[in-house]
């Protein structure tokens, strides 16, 4: 129930509406009921009307299918229905999930945030039990507990066990408040090993909240369906979190290892933890240079308590035999113990564990006990060098596999599983060689490397190598990386030619597979096999870069040319290039040569420049970024100047992929043709300007002053445009200050469009940062006086209609700064279909609250207004799912419900006709505020699920692509199954009480016999059930 115009009442719409008229009225004979007015609404509706089911339908005398035989529901009887014969069984019907269409694993999924969780458990289990419960009974951990907003900062040096102290924390909280619905607990463990931006911690802590909250999980359905396809900006999460901590009574955050974090996400996450409205605790070493961000912070100092290491030695002899034998229970020996640890390891947990590691290394009296215990290092340095001493005291088999392990740790490109190190190791270096029998188990592994690296389970993040959890081998701490880092392995080859070799014996090994899936095309079959080969993932994308680096080391490994030579003419490269190209189009030798920059491959051997079709090695040089490789083929071969088959030279090939140095060095080359046009009739310079580099562009006009810049493409794109809408604010202003800058500005393509409407209509990279760029370019183009009323000839939309339909936050600024800059701009006009902007921002299910309630403000703009076929902007609205603007719009007291489209459809079928079924719930939840007559509501689900089981109408086609257009990905079946579920909430009792009570539910109701046809048109095996269920006749053998 509503109140418009002072006036309470609920509103009703009529069916049968002439397809000429567009609003709705009384058809003969139809009675209104009690209190209502000559309008068919009512005047007045109580809290007892709104449990009242609306009175049954008298039954009609009608002839339905009068061609059917031997049909038989109810009192009808045939078996045989135009050409369908269906037997009617008894099938247990699945209740419908209301939550299908948002699964948490797909928030999960769109959230990105990573699972912090892994680590916590990993460091939980290396706590000693009874151990750091001196910091949960601390004042300043009291205060965190107990106070509002407290911000506790624990810092102690590295090794001193912060780690372990976070977990146990993290574990009190989780179980004081284990009971306390409106209590969350969240934290972020950061890794030296990952690189974790303030975005990806702020949607960790949030994934937490979804996982374990269900009405954080509720809120963050309502944020996903707002924000669907768009993936959430660091301001944006900040603002979210600040919403979901007011779900709770308390929320506490513990973030330990923020040191292991870069600068950037130091300042960055200090700056907005005070904000978040929580308790948090941090763990970091001393970090006096950020303190500034949190002024307030309660700070403790953290190191392993005396009575912590008393508790570790303890326990430690009670878990080890050979020591508690030796000891035998001496108390003065387990008291020169306790007291020895505690006076080398200076307070830090790392150390005494590593020592306890030393003194339980080979313990046979107590004499050799004695011995250990005086040899004791002190310091971390001292301990890693001690320990270091044993591994390489070890057998040489031994040691080869700790450097090996060591240097893999130190230099692969993303740190590795323990399946992709184990085979590895079984690569060998010498004869080029794998050997499964060469396999290493994982705690030997462990037990050579001397106790300086751990596994630790992980969720496989990267791009190219994303899965489930796996071991991951990595160093005990980041100091331990930090001092290996600075060793070097005598025994070994230099680092980065021992990967590279390593990575191409490996690959080579898989050769012959390779070669039969290049020829048969099996994509799956190659994914499948890759999966199943630990190392094959990493040897095949990182190989070329080891081999580039390598080069720092001295020559090139006779292997990488050879193998390149071999393999490369045999088509066997299976490496970022398209596959199931024309032999001719393969890459060569030398295009793996330019595009790794490998330079003793280009100049040591005289490979003739490929005549083939496509990028040359030039072009792979230009791409790639190799200026040294660019170099070297410049010297030797003439080509510099080729184009591909789209027309593209180098030079065009280098602006594309934003590679400045490769610009610069081809500017410098004299022989460079600058003014070379493309396929589409572009040039260098046209592609600089789409290079979002100002540095690119920009070379060009200062390398040569008389470059010819107003150029377009054929579509009549100009550079200009491009530098507008790549937000090259510095460009643009350039082209500004030119003599001929009101050429630029009225500068149309052949859609009619300018640089200033573009600008309106294309998003863009949703990068805050390029977002607020496009604006000052919308400023400055508005301030040298870009006619701001211009329209397009496809659309007839102006640059203000253009704004409207973008739909996303920055829609209101771009109309604001429109309407500022030209007051006289038409506000209600409308596009060629009759859409004025209010209709248009609401074709985007993400149009932003703002928008919307921006443009209601203007007094132009006509709520009620329809387009050429009829629609308001409220069937817009509830069309394509936009909940928050249906709200909105139903608030407003100007609206007119009784309204309907050319077809004689009213809101309510739209509300029923969008392809979302969960926005068909909500939709039905806002209308049915309002009192609609059951023959109406009737009329509505009749006549959307007919439409739905034909043939795709016009306005379903532009629906659907539509919904293609905003990244929403459908395929017909996926249509139909859409459709059918929204049937099928529409016709259940529970989900949709109101067009359920709309019908009579028996099979000699000639409505409900219609609506069974149009279930069955729609191949929906679960609505004709249900429709049985609902008449009672669900069981019942019957044939149609």
């Amino acid at each position: 129930m509503r109140s418009h115009s002072g006036a309470t009442y609920t509103s009703h719409i009529l069916p049968t509406p002439p397809s000429t008229v567009p609003t709705a009225t009384l058809t003969p004979g139809e009675s209104m009921g009690p209190g209502l007015d000559s309008d068919g609404f009512t005047s007045k509706k109580t809290a007892d009307d709104n449990s009242a089911h609306p009175k049954q339908e008298q039954q009609h005398s009608l002839q339905v299918f009068p061609d059917a035989q031997d049909f038989s529901i109810g009192s009808v009887t045939t078996t045989y229905v135009g050409r369908d014969s269906i037997q009617v069984v008894h099938v247990h019907a699945t209740p419908l999930d209301r939550d299908a269409d948002v699964p948490l694993s797909e928030i999960l999924r769109w959230l990105q945030g990573p699972d912090f969780l892994k680590i916590f458990q990993t460091s939980l289990a290396q706590r000693t039990p009874n151990t750091g419960v001196w910091f949960i009974r601390s004042k300043e951990f009291c205060d965190f507990v107990q106070g509002d907003r407290v911000i506790v900062w624990g810092v102690g040096m590295p090794g001193s066990g912060k780690t372990i102290l976070s977990s146990f924390s993290l574990k009190y909280l989780k179980e004081k408040f284990a009971g306390t619905q409106y209590v969350a607990v969240v934290g972020a463990f950061l890794r030296y090993t990952e690189d974790r931006s303030t975005r990806d911690i702020l949607a960790g802590l949030i994934r937490q909240l979804v996982e374990r909250h269900e009405q954080a999980y509720n809120y963050m359905k309502t944020i996903y369906f707002t924000a669907q396809n768009e993936v959430l900006s660091e301001a944006e999460l900040v603002d979210v979190f600040q919403g979901a901590v007011g779900l709770f009574s308390k929320v506490f955050i513990v973030i330990d290892g923020l040191d292991e974090a870069n600068d950037i996400v130091k300042d960055g996450l200090l700056r907005v933890l005070p904000s978040l409205g929580a308790n948090a605790l941090i763990t970091s070493r001393p970090l006096d240079l950020f303190k500034h961000h949190i002024p307030d912070a309660l700070h403790i100092l953290v190191e392993a308590r005396t009575g912590d290491i008393d508790i570790f030695v303890q326990e430690t002899i009670k878990s080890n035999s050979r020591l508690g034998a030796i000891i035998r229970g001496d108390p003065s020996l387990v008291e020169l113990l306790k007291s020895r640890i505690k006076e080398s390891s200076k307070g830090m947990f790392l150390v005494a564990r590593l020592q306890m590691e030393v003194i339980l290394q080979n313990p046979r009296c107590v004499n050799s006990l004695l011995k250990a215990l005086n040899k004791l290092p002190s310091g971390v340095d001292d301990m890693y060098r001690h320990s270091l001493q044993r591994v390489n005291a070890q057998a040489a088999d031994d040691v080869s596999i700790a450097h090996r392990v060591f240097l893999w740790l130190l230099h692969a490109r993303e740190p590795p599983s323990a399946e992709e190190l184990q085979h590895a190791l079984a690569t060998s270096f010498t004869t080029l060689t794998y050997d499964a029998g060469d396999l290493v188990p994982i705690p030997t592994i462990l037990s050579t490397c001397g106790g300086l690296v751990t596994v630790e389970l992980r969720k496989r993040e990267g791009l190219h190598r994303r899965g489930s959890y796996y071991n991951e081998i990595r160093f005990i701490h980041y100091t331990a990386h930090k001092y290996i880092e600075g060793l070097v392995f005598p025994d070994l080859p230099p680092p980065q030619t021992f990967m590279a070799v390593t990575c191409l014996a490996y690959l080579a090994r898989h050769d012959g597979i390779l070669q039969r899936w290049r020829w048969d095309g099996d994509s799956k079959f190659l994914a499948s096999y890759i999966s199943s080969q630990a190392l094959l993932d990493y040897a095949d994308w990182n190989w070329g870069i080891h081999a580039h680096l390598s080069q720092r080391e001295g020559a090139l490994h006779p292997c990488i040319p050879d193998y390149l030579a071999r393999y490369a003419s045999l088509k066997l490269i299976n490496h970022r290039f398209h596959k199931g190209e024309p032999q001719d189009r393969l890459p060569t030798i030398l295009h793996l040569a330019a595009m790794y920059g490998l330079i003793d491959i280009i100049v040591s051997n005289p490979f003739p420049l490929p005549i083939a079709r496509g990028d040359t090695p030039f072009h792979y040089a230009a791409k790639w970024g190799q200026v040294e490789a660019l170099k070297a083929l410049c010297a030797l071969h003439a080509g510099v100047n080729a184009q591909n088959d789209e027309g593209m030279t180098p030079l065009m090939a280098a602006c594309q992929e934003g590679q400045t140095e490769i610009v610069r060095l081809l500017l410098s080359q004299l022989i460079v043709k600058l003014n070379v046009r493309d396929d589409s009739g572009r040039t260098a310079f046209w592609h600089a300007c789409v290079s979002r580099n100002n540095d690119i562009p920009m070379l060009f006009v200062s390398w040569n002053p008389n470059l010819e810049v107003a150029i377009s493409d054929e579509e009549g794109d100009t550079a200009f445009m491009m530098a507008c809408r790549g937000g090259l604010v510095e460009m643009v202003t350039w082209f500004l200050s030119q003599a001929s800058s009101e050429v630029f500005l009225c500068q149309t393509n052949v859609y009619g469009e300018t640089a200033l409407l573009q600008l309106c209509r294309y998003e863009g990279d949703p990068n805050p940062s390029h977002q607020d760029r496009l604006k000052v370019i919308v400023d400055l183009l508005l301030r040298y006086r870009c006619d701001p009323q211009i329209q397009d000839t496809r659309y007839g939309r102006s640059p203000f209609l253009w704004a409207a339909a973008r739909g996303s936050q920055d829609s209101f600024y771009f109309m604001k700064r429109l309407l500022d800059a030209l007051p006289a701009i038409d506000i209600a006009q409308r596009d060629r279909r009759g859409r004025h902007a209010l209709m248009l921002s609401l074709v985007d299910p993400l149009t932003r609250r703002r928008t919307v309630e921006f443009l209601l403000s203007l007094p132009a703009i006509d709520i009620n207004a329809q387009d050429e076929d009829g629609r308001t902007s409220l069937m817009y609205a509830c069309a394509y799912a936009n909940r928050e603007a249906v709200s909105i719009l139903l608030s407003n007291s100007s609206i007119n419900l009784r309204l309907v489209d050319k077809q004689g459809h009213s809101a309510l079928y739209w509300g029923c006709a969008s392809i979302s079924e969960r926005a068909v719930t909500e939709n039905l939840q806002m209308l049915f505020e309002y009192d609609w007559e059951p023959s109406l509501v009737r009329k509505t689900v009749l006549t959307s699920v007919e439409n739905a089981s034909k043939e795709r109408h016009e306005w379903a086609e532009d629906d659907f692509r539509e919904y293609r257009r905003l990244g929403f990905t459908m395929d017909d079946s996926e249509w139909w199954d859409a459709r059918s579920a929204v049937l099928e909430q529409l016709i259940w009792k529970e989900i949709s009480p109101e067009t359920f009570h709309a019908f009579t539910w028996t099979l000699d109701n000639v409505d409900t016999v219609l609506l069974l046809a149009h279930a069955r048109g729609l191949r929906c095996r679960s609505a004709v059930r249900r429709i049985l269920k609902n008449c009672g006749a669900f069981g019942q053998r019957s044939s149609y």
